[in-house]
């Protein structure tokens, strides 16, 4: 750190008036915060499921979701063609629903045999989704509940309120939808349980900071960054961030086990991003070339990488360098005439240089990664035994039998 970076960050430190225009949100004490689940769309799902269960112990019967449906009715009434109104809305009994988390996999479904009804909802917060999700899902639902029999609505929920794929039969709803509707029942039932209120008001400052982004926090962090640039920038550069724990961890775990697991490991080969072995078989069928220069500037055709490329997954890959080698070549027409046991995706042209021959499962998705090392060291473990007990073994046995033919 140089003089003018040293004297920035005093001035930042120094600068007490405007830190406390963050007193209001630093101080906050947030249930959802606390337990580090403001993120995950499984808790928003679990709070949702919840609040539009008219039947739950909140107490505050059909407000919420009647609320809810109503507004995205009214949003979508004149892009889509849909088969209710606010008016069928208004005299539905929500008291006959029965609410069901990840029934066919969908988040949300609500079904009453007295309304002849179901409501589907598929929240999406971080995540986007698969080919064809929403098309699968109405045609679940349509198989036990047939549209010339149920009234079917489908909402697709996303913190900007996106289109789903299967667009002309789900309507668009946003967070900004489930904020104002959760106001409006604080509002009006001043009688409910302070408990309940808290719950609410927690869950309503999650969504506005989390999700929708809070306006006058927005503008108050970017009238300190405007001002303290350089002491901020310098700040989140040697900030430690999920990625470099989990990946220091993952290196420190190979390091330790590398003799029980027989790898063979230099730590000077890997990056943040990339932690890169090799195991002894590896070795011996690919053996080094004098030419470091080749591969990864160690001389070796073949390793295993485990890539933290970004915060959307971990996962290990056995990548070839060398395709020049005939070991290399086999292992790559092996990979592709036994793509489902490998795990890797037809190529219709072969590659020059790199390929990857083998993939692994995932050992940590987005969820957990954005959790950090504290709260997924013990899946980590277990993710890391049964990549070096199992897939990796199990993989180079099927390879010592196929290269030995």
């Amino acid at each position: 750190m140089n003089g003018y970076e040293k004297a920035r960050l005093e001035d930042f430190l120094l600068d007490i008036d405007i830190l406390d225009k963050l007193s209001n949100w630093i101080n906050e004490v947030n249930f959802f915060e606390v337990t580090k689940t403001s993120h995950k769309e499984l808790t928003h799902s679990n709070v949702l499921a919840w609040l539009f269960n008219s039947n739950e112990n909140h107490n505050l019967k059909d407000s919420i979701v009647r609320t809810f449906i109503q507004k995205v009715i009214k949003s979508n009434v004149n892009e889509k063609n849909i088969d209710v109104d606010n008016f069928n809305i208004f005299f539905l009994d929500f008291d006959s629903f029965t609410i069901k988390r990840e029934w066919q996999n969908i988040d949300i479904f609500m079904v009453s045999e007295t309304n002849k009804f179901t409501i589907t909802i598929e929240n999406k917060i971080y995540a986007v989704e698969r080919d064809n999700q929403t098309i699968d899902y109405r045609s679940k639902v349509e198989r036990i509940y047939p549209k010339d029999e149920y009234k079917n609505l489908y909402i697709y929920l996303t913190y900007q309120g996106n289109e789903a794929m299967d667009k002309e039969h789900w309507l668009k709803a946003d967070y900004q939808m489930i904020v104002e509707s959760l106001e409006k029942v604080v509002t009006k039932h001043s009688s409910m349980s302070s408990t309940v209120k808290l719950i609410l008001e927690n869950y309503i400052s999650t969504v506005r900071r989390k999700i929708l982004m809070d306006n006058e926090l927005v503008k108050i962090c970017e009238e300190i960054y405007k001002k303290h640039k350089t002491a901020l920038d310098l700040i989140y550069e040697y900030r430690p961030d999920n990625i470099s724990n989990i990946s220091e961890y993952i290196t420190d775990y190979i390091e330790m086990h590398a003799l029980k697991y027989n790898l063979v490991f230099d730590r000077k080969y890997s990056t943040k991003s990339y932690i890169r072995f090799t195991t002894k078989f590896i070795d011996s069928i690919v053996p080094r070339l004098d030419n470091n220069k080749f591969g990864w500037g160690n001389g070796k055709g073949l390793m295993y990488e485990i890539e933290l490329l970004s915060n959307t997954y971990c996962r290990c890959f056995l990548t070839i360098s060398n395709l020049d080698d005939q070991k290399c070549i086999k292992l790559y027409e092996l990979s592709q005439a036994n793509r489902k046991r490998f795990n890797v995706f037809n190529r219709s042209v072969a590659p020059r240089q790199w390929a990857r021959i083998f993939r692994s499962n995932i050992i940590l998705d987005k969820k957990q990664i954005d959790d950090g090392l504290e709260e997924v060291k013990e899946l980590l473990d277990r993710k890391l035994v049964h990549l070096f007990e199992k897939e990796i073994p199990n993989l180079e046995i099927f390879l010592n039998a196929e290269l030995n033919k």
